[in-house]
């Protein structure tokens, strides 16, 4: 669970990068997806960002970092949720997960 000055771990890097197989290992080496940034960003909104190659690969991250039971009501500091975040993105395929 080490971050950057900005709060940043290497589990919410790995989500935006919707690297599923790098997610899978950090969460089984105590990688906390509720953990959150200096905005008030846990793992759930970095994979809601994830920018990976295909929506199935950005959703499979986004499911994955869900089923760990992350707080999918938790807002940042602009008062946003992970959902929020999601439809203000146009990722409605996000939305319906949860």
């Amino acid at each position: 669970n080490i971050i950057d000055p900005d709060g940043t771990s290497p589990l919410m890097l790995a989500c935006a990068h919707s690297q599923l197989n790098v997610v899978d290992c950090l969460i089984m080496h105590q990688g906390n997806p509720d953990q959150k940034d200096k905005w008030g960003w846990n793992s759930l909104f970095y994979a809601v960002y994830g920018n990976g190659e295909t929506k199935i690969q950005n959703a499979k991250v986004f499911q994955r970092i869900l089923d760990e039971g992350v707080d999918k009501d938790v807002k940042d500091t602009r008062g946003m949720r992970a959902i929020d975040l999601a439809g203000h993105l146009n990722k409605g395929d996000l939305v319906s997960l949860i």
